[in-house]
């Protein structure tokens, strides 16, 4: 009976624009500057349903947008010479990347009357989640007289997400981070070389189950809870303060071609502070300190065989632990 029919359906449309620029200036000093610049804007549509002519059936409408803008300027002068004295080499630049997918899901239940066999519709239900990130980085490189080599760089990131979803966590999380990093690179002879880097990492995070609640109220409210559980009466339902250091040094001698021995050592220190409506609370301090030796091997020219041992001592609040590992790989291409 063609009453009894159930007909089942399915679309999928994708739209997709993108591109490239990049700017390099031919006169003498301009050329020294570069400009970068990339985006992409893509729309994904799905369409389902499940037709019935005698029956409730459900019919949904996904959108998944997706877009992406990102550019970078840099700065490449020349070496720098001082009364014919190389005074070495000096880059920076500057990178932006910005990226937004905000969902929608609309699902439709239309019911079926029997008694005038007619189709209504019984229910809407629209899930959205949203996911927007920035992240902003500054760099510099140099290497002065050409003795040694360093880097620096500054990572700012957001990143936001919103979720309305039936029967899933709804809300709001928001998460900030600035990152510091260093690194140096010494080699007063060629079988000698010394690594060394640092970073600096400091992260917050706030979650609400509010979707429509402000940034700067999470961190209003962050400021007075900031040592005590939160009240339920909050928009803010609960936050991370995370601070990060990381020290790492290691030294390579390559007394033969076909033998080098590593040695190093890392500090990595981590203070956070977790607070929450249904905790109480917590600040805990965490010191891992590692020391490491090695030596790679290459008896053949596609053969190399790597081992190194660690000993890790770690210290958190009352605990203390320390252990050691082993690793060996042998390799050959």
């Amino acid at each position: 009976n063609i009453l009894d029919t159930s007909i089942t359906s399915s679309s999928q449309t994708i739209n997709r624009i993108y591109g490239d620029l990049k700017i390099n200036l031919p006169y003498r000093i301009l050329r020294r500057f570069s400009f970068n610049y990339n985006f992409e804007d893509k729309k994904d549509i799905k369409q389902a349903s499940t037709f019935s002519q005698t029956a409730t059936y459900n019919r949904s409408v996904e959108v998944r947008p997706y877009s992406l803008s990102n550019y970078k300027f840099a700065f490449n002068p020349p070496n720098l010479i001082i009364k014919k004295l190389n005074a070495g080499t000096f880059s920076a630049f500057y990178q932006k990347t910005i990226t937004n997918k905000p969902n929608t899901k609309i699902t439709d239940t239309i019911g079926y009357n029997s008694t005038t066999q007619t189709h209504q519709p019984v229910s809407s239900n629209l899930s959205a989640d949203s996911r927007l990130s920035d992240i902003s980085k500054y760099g510099i490189n140099m290497s002065p007289f050409n003795l040694f080599s360093l880097s620096g760089t500054r990572t700012d990131t957001i990143n936001s997400f919103k979720q309305n979803i039936i029967n899933q966590n709804r809300g709001f999380n928001y998460q900030n981070s600035i990152l510091y990093s260093l690194k140096a690179t010494y080699s007063p002879f060629r079988f000698l070389k010394l690594d060394a880097t640092y970073s600096n990492d400091r992260l917050t995070q706030f979650r609400s189950p509010s979707l429509n609640v402000s940034v700067q109220t999470l961190k209003h409210e962050q400021s007075l809870y900031g040592n005590q559980k939160i009240p339920t009466t909050a928009a803010l339902e609960s936050y991370l303060a995370k601070h990060t250091q990381l020290a790492n040094a290691n030294l390579t001698l390559t007394p033969f071609k076909f033998l080098s021995i590593t040695g190093g050592g890392q500090i990595k220190r981590i203070n956070q502070d977790i607070a929450s409506q249904t905790s109480t609370f917590n600040r805990d301090t965490i010191n891992v300190n590692t020391a490491t030796i090695g030596a790679i091997l290459r008896p053949l020219k596609r053969l190399s065989i790597n081992y190194s041992f660690s000993l890790n001592f770690i210290d958190q609040a009352t605990t203390r632990s320390q252990g050691y590992t082993g690793k060996a790989i042998v390799t050959y291409t």
